[in-house]
């Protein structure tokens, strides 16, 4: 008895009510031992009844004078009061009903805080944000049952299955299903498949995923579903009548058009001829859901009568109706013409095969599913499109027996020995040794070290290199800059280390670590191809008081090296960089042999010639080097043997696991993993009316796995200007190739029900080919059904569009294969818009991976408007740049023979304007050098002019060449490049709006001259016009002078092309500024030149009529016109010639694509036709002006002899 060792009448465990949060036990001592070991749960429980009420209501309470309300156990539910218990770990599963009721059930009437929400039953308050969690918090189940959709609330989700019902994030994804399909949790989803029940599971057979009124989705409305379908095909299970959908599998032993039928008495197959199988038909059948049994004959030829039998042979499909006389059940009409046997939830397969005569043969048909069972995605009917000159056969499995590795015995006492460590016997007497890993030390690895605990995750997306290889440099600095001695070096290739992550040990330098410095994290990254800076990286270390910090960084190699200005001192070993991921901290990029906060101190470098020193111990080896010094090679990636072919770069594996590993990083044009493969090229031709409105093309390559879900990869190509076809290659294996236009415009290319290595293939984009959406193919209403009731009649839309290639619907596309059948795959529509916060596109451009789950290339389509790699161009404005309008046109490392017709177009106008124009102005200079013609300003603004016009096309002629020959890349000084860029379109704008603003000032003259007629005084205007030309040179210089001053290279490289142009880009403040200038320069001496021409008619008119007030204003108007024709003559031309500046940009807004560049090419020479045309505008219509030409052409000739 417990009296014997306790003197008291009961003890109580714990002393206070803490068990579990509640509770007290109370054990009698009057217990025998042994009844205590078959039983240890408590005599009494006592609780606090202010904090557990909801046991109140069904207990007795007894009084221990303890201040806590207590009852016996018999008095507790009965899941606990029956209950035997002989250890204390199971007394927690055994009261964790009370302790659910104490913390869900309360005695509040209501809530003083309208933020609470009311239990009525379980009288408790709890959050709203508590309210459909997944967890019970009332004990009632009043917080699960509330409708939260009424909260309004954009933090929840909503169940797709059931919209009334939306759960609390916390619910989402917690292992139990809350939503009625159970699409709140992605491992059930996924396991289950709810998404949208799998299609390749519709109506085969088998009951799965959800159901309704007691019937499994998956299985209903099948009536136009085929029996005989890619993923019915060699499963295993008859889905048709007469199993053709299970003959000639690959993994079947029997012959051709043979069934296997298996026998249970004799335990073996025999093989039965499908030509020689029949059905009985039957006259007894019941159509109430009950399977037909089903008698099956194996005839040869013996029997002559057979009107009582159906012979499969000769039919295409073996229906129920058929089997049964019966005229209950119609078979579709159009199945023998469609050769189309439908899925029948009446099918049953046959009870036992026996001869006509009534001998047994076996009891059923039986089919090897091999490897196609369950396939998510099937490539079988498929077909060949574009078709092959040899269809390829499917080769068996081959087994390879592999070595089977030699396993060791493992001694899990001695292996505890060194704690984390790996032990080993050392020496000749055995000694006791232990390795210890980084994160421990001690003789037997039983300290922690001091570190830091790095998880690293790298990405990097490129919109030009495919052939990456980075080193990665890791370490721990102080305040200081003295490096840590523990230096972590990983090298990163972007297409084998997509996703990988990191852990790394960065250990102090002392031990203990030295509190009074402050350590961070320093992460360099070179390119080890060239041995470069790439970019750099800061982490700190937040709590650096404690032993073991950890932290985690997720990192993005930029594409290009950006190295921006700062003002650190970094002496003569040195330069200023700031941290990638901190702009504002600074710090010094040392040269090789230099270390230290300002590069300072130096050390003696004993890496080899070809390495880097990063500290006086570590180097940064060249690829095929390796160890701490670089003084070891490579055994697979040698440098003057390697084994990857064709060029191809072999990058070593990781040294710290083996030796021998390497991969290949081939060039275009060749794969496989020693590039021995070349890669399949796929020329796509489009028509003529697509590139008139694309100028890229999504290509979305589809492969199929056996084991796995299907894989896209899209690939994004620009459509080269004056080419209709895009020549894409292609590494990886497909079996189904699609073009994407824009908004969701798909087209199916390519078809390969088996992928053909190293194959070429020329297919047309073609609109027979367009996949419509099932919007376009069915009604509203049909097009609304959920996906596992509209989707049965997908195979329909097939069967009756003979024409339909393919169709999509929000998650799937669908192919209509070779037997009519619509296979359908899921397609994510929305996956190509995402950059994962890498989005590189300026201007609203759409940023575009190459591959959903490991991107590493990048690229922009482009809004009309804007053009180049980041869409960082653009073509608005009233003054178009050359280079916008034909920059694209112009080939690179193509000789001027093959370059485009608008090229040679330029080319030939820009000759002709150059001979006129010098022709033009030369003669004007020559007339207005006569004294007479500069008597007075007119004189002088149309002589200044016509140098300006003289000068502009020689700064035009060299910009043409120099753009031309610099996108031929023919020119590659970039201070050359730099120079032309900002000299000749600075200095255009310039003298072009000076040329207009002189002839507004020639116009404003002849209007003064006609105002004031005989009093008007030459030398005043001469005079005037001097300063005034002055003023307007100065005045344009200065508007203008913010072009130069913005105006740089841009480096434009992708994938397929390299472009250097001359490029300017405001803020929006300068780019308002700019257009308010551009605008004012163009628009006001036009409006100068035509108010000047009709006020000059309209004061000329009105002195003559006041002088011969006898004559009409008519005739006035005609006699005054006919008289000053040449004045007016030339302002309209100023006039008409300055218009298309102004109209062609206002109605067009801007260049939406390169591809037609002429309207604007037009648009840009004529702007430029007044300033060759001075001697036909200004000199030709005037008397005067003819006559001092005719002068200085005698004195020519006069000097000449």
């Amino acid at each position: 008895m417990l009296a014997s060792q306790c003197t008291s009448e009961w003890v109580a465990l714990p002393p206070q009510p803490i068990l579990f949060g509640f509770f007290q036990f109370i054990y009698l001592t009057n217990r025998s031992i042994d009844e205590f070991k078959r039983n240890i749960l408590p005599d009494f429980v006592c609780f606090d009844s202010e904090r557990c009420p909801g046991l109140l209501q069904f207990i007795v309470v007894s009084n221990f004078n303890n201040g806590l309300t207590c009852c016996h156990r018999d008095d507790l539910p009965d899941e606990i009061s029956n209950k035997e218990v002989t250890s204390f770990y199971q007394i927690e599963n055994v009261f964790q009903s009370l302790v659910q009721r104490c913390l869900t059930i309360g005695r509040e009437y209501s809530c003083s805080d309208s933020s609470l929400f009311y239990c009525s039953k379980s009288m408790k308050c709890i959050s709203y944000h508590r309210l459909v969690d997944g967890i019970q918090d009332c004990f009632f189940g009043e917080d699960e049952s509330y409708s939260a959709c009424s909260l309004n609330n954009s933090n929840r989700f909503i169940c797709a299955s059931d919209s009334a019902k939306c759960l609390s994030l916390v619910a989402v994804g917690n292992g139990i299903q809350d939503c009625p399909f159970g699409e709140d949790d992605p491992y059930i989803y996924m396991a289950a498949e709810y998404t949208q029940v799998t299609y390749s599971k519709f109506c085969d057979g088998s009951l799965y995923g959800p159901y309704i009124n007691n019937d499994y989705v998956d299985e209903m409305y099948c009536e136009y579903w085929p029996c005989n379908t890619p993923y019915t095909r060699c499963d295993g299970y008859w889905s048709c009548m007469n199993g053709i959908d299970e003959l000639n599998c690959p993994f079947n032993s029997c012959p051709l058009n043979h069934h296997a039928c298996h026998s249970y008495w004799l335990e073996n197959f025999i093989c039965l001829p499908f030509e020689h199988l029949y059905d009985e038909i039957s006259n007894n059948c019941s159509f109430d859901g009950t399977p037909l049994k089903r008698h099956v004959y194996f005839d040869n030829e013996t029997k002559t009568n057979k009107n009582d039998m159906l012979a499969w042979y000769s039919n295409t499909c073996i229906t129920l109706d058929k089997l049964c006389h019966s005229t209950f059940l119609q078979s579709n009409n159009s199945e023998e013409t469609l050769l189309t046997c439908y899925y029948s939830s009446y099918h049953s397969s046959p009870d036992e095969i026996t001869k006509y005569n009534g001998e047994y043969l076996c009891d059923q048909f039986w089919s090897n599913p091999g490897e196609y069972q369950g396939q998510v995605f099937s490539t079988s009917y498929l077909g060949f499109i574009p078709p092959t000159l040899t269809i390829p056969v499917i080769k068996p499995t081959v087994t390879i027996n592999l070595e089977v590795p030699k396993t060791y015995h493992i001694d899990i006492a001695l292996n505890q020995y060194c704690h984390r460590g790996i032990f080993l016997r050392f020496g000749s007497n055995k000694e006791k040794k232990c390795l210890c890993p980084p994160s421990s030390f001690g003789d037997r690895c039983q300290w922690q070290s001091q570190r830091v605990s790095l998880t690293l995750q790298l990405n990097f997306r490129s919109v030009t290199r495919k052939r990456a290889v980075f080193q990665v440099i890791v370490m721990l600095i102080d305040k200081d800059g003295h490096i840590a001695p523990n230096i972590e070096q990983l090298t990163f290739v972007p297409a084998r280390d997509c996703g990988m992550k990191y852990n790394l040990y960065l250990l102090y330098p002392d031990r203990p670590k030295d509190s009074s410095k402050n350590y961070s994290v320093h992460i360099d990254v070179f390119d080890r191809l060239t041995s470069n800076h790439h970019v750099s990286w800061h982490l700190s270390i937040p709590y650096s008081f404690l032993p073991v910090n950890r932290l985690v960084a997720r990192l993005t190699i930029p594409d290009q090296i950006q190295f921006e200005d700062c003002s650190l001192d970094c002496g003569s070993h040195g330069r200023c960089r700031r941290y990638d991921n901190k702009k504002m901290l600074l710090y010094c990029q040392c040269d090789s042999g230099y270390s230290g906060l300002n590069c300072n101190q130096s050390h003696q470098c004993s890496c080899t010639n070809d390495a880097r020193c990063l500290a006086s111990t570590h180097c940064l080896c060249p690829l095929h080097r390796f160890g701490r010094y670089c003084f070891l090679e490579h055994i697979a990636c040698q440098l003057n043997k390697s084994p990857c072919q064709n060029q191809g770069l072999c990058v070593p594996g990781d040294t710290r696991w083996t030796l021998k590993e390497f991969i290949c990083l081939c060039r275009d044009g060749y794969t496989g993993s020693t590039c021995e493969n070349i890669t399949n090229r796929i020329e796509i031709k489009l028509e003529h009316h697509l590139l008139e409105t694309i100028s890229s093309l999504a290509i979305h390559l589809i492969t199929m796995f056996t084991s796995k879900k299907h894989e896209r990869v899209t690939l994004f190509k620009k459509i080269p200007i004056n080419q209709d076809t895009i020549t894409v290659h292609i590494e990886n294996p497909f079996h189904i190739v699609l073009a994407e236009l824009f908004n969701h415009t798909y087209y199916r290319l390519i078809l390969r029900e088996v992928f053909i290595p190293s194959e070429s293939i020329h297919v047309s984009l073609k609109s027979n080919q367009r996949c419509p959406s099932i919007n376009e193919l069915g009604n509203e209403t049909w097009s609304k059904l959920p996906l596992w009731h509209r989707g049965k009649y997908y195979p329909l839309l097939c069967r009756q569009n003979s024409l339909l290639a393919c169709f999509y619907d929000d998650t799937l596309i669908c192919i209509c294969d070779s037997y009519r059948f619509a296979n359908c795959f899921e397609f994510n529509h929305s996956m190509i818009y995402n950059c994962q916060n890498s989005n590189i596109c300026e201007n609203n451009g759409q940023c575009h991976v190459n591959n959903e789950t490991c991107p590493t290339m990048l690229i922009c389509t482009c809004p009309a408007c804007f053009y180049g790699t980041k869409c960082q161009l653009s073509t608005r404005g009233f003054i178009l740049s050359l280079e916008s309008i034909l920059g694209y046109h112009i080939k690179p490392y193509v000789s001027f023979r093959q370059q485009s017709i608008s090229v040679k177009v330029t080319i030939a106008i820009n000759a002709v304007t150059f001979i006129i124009s010098i022709i033009s102005n030369l003669l004007s200079i020559m007339t207005f050098r006569m004294k007479e013609t500069r008597k007075v300003g007119c004189g002088l603004y149309i002589l200044t002019s016509s140098i300006i016009s003289l000068c502009i096309i020689l700064l035009l002629t060299i910009k043409i060449w120099y753009l031309l020959l610099s996108q031929m890349a023919f020119i590659h000084n970039r201070i050359l490049l730099k120079f032309f860029c900002v000299f000749t379109d600075g200095t255009l704008r310039i003298l072009s709006a000076s040329y207009d603003w002189l002839n507004a000032c020639v116009s404003i003259e002849r209007l003064l001259t006609v105002r004031k007629g005989a009093i008007f005084n030459k030398e005043k205007s001469r005079k005037i016009s001097k300063r005034v030309i002055f003023i307007i040179l100065l005045l344009t210089t200065l508007t203008h002078l913010h072009d130069p001053l913005h105006r740089r290279l841009t480096d434009d490289f992708d994938i397929d092309e390299k472009r250097t142009w001359c490029f300017v880009q405001y803020s929006s403040l300068l780019d308002q500024f700019n257009s308010a200038i551009v605008f004012l320069h163009i628009l006001m001496p036009l409006s100068i030149n035509m108010i000047a021409v009709i006020i000059m008619i309209v004061l000329i008119v009105h002195a003559r009529s006041n002088v011969q007030p006898h004559k009409s204003i008519y005739v006035h108007f005609r006699q005054q016109v006919n008289h000053h024709k040449n004045v007016l003559i030339t302002s309209s031309l100023l006039v008409l010639l300055s218009l298309p500046r102004l109209i062609i940009p206002f109605f067009t807004k801007c260049m939406k694509t390169p591809r037609s560049p002429f309207l604007f090419l037009i648009g840009y020479f004529i702007s430029y036709i007044p300033t060759m045309l001075t001697f036909l505008i200004f000199v030709l219509p005037s008397k005067t002006y003819i006559g001092s030409f005719r002068k200085a052409m005698n004195m020519t000739k006069c000097c000449r002899r």
